[in-house]
């Protein structure tokens, strides 16, 4: 699977191509949020996506773990004015402060 990715960088669009190599897979994306420092945020049926440009983190949930998401599946994303990411997934919301990583 192969995803795009445009940004707006001066006067130029610019995209990029992320391949299932980058770690989206083959899961399908229910959502993106770019945030205020340029990550972008994907929101699949398995988990969440980080992606700073250059490499990724994957966000699953974790039993027993409440810092980790409430489900798998995202719904939808949201950054508040504190820089704060709300997920909102099949079964609640998850609120990730990117400076923490969690």
């Amino acid at each position: 699977m192969i995803s795009g990715v445009l940004e707006i960088k001066g006067q130029a669009p610019y995209v990029q191509i992320i391949s299932s190599e980058k770690g989206f897979g083959t899961t399908g994306i229910t959502c993106l949020k770019e945030d205020h420092q340029g990550i972008v945020w994907a929101g699949t049926q398995l988990g969440l996506i980080r992606y700073d440009g250059v490499r990724n983190i994957k966000y699953v949930p974790k039993p027993g773990d409440a810092n980790s998401l409430s489900n798998e599946f995202i719904n939808d994303l949201y950054e508040d004015r504190d820089g704060n990411l709300w997920v909102a997934t099949r079964n609640g919301l998850t609120c990730i402060d990117p400076s923490r990583k969690k």
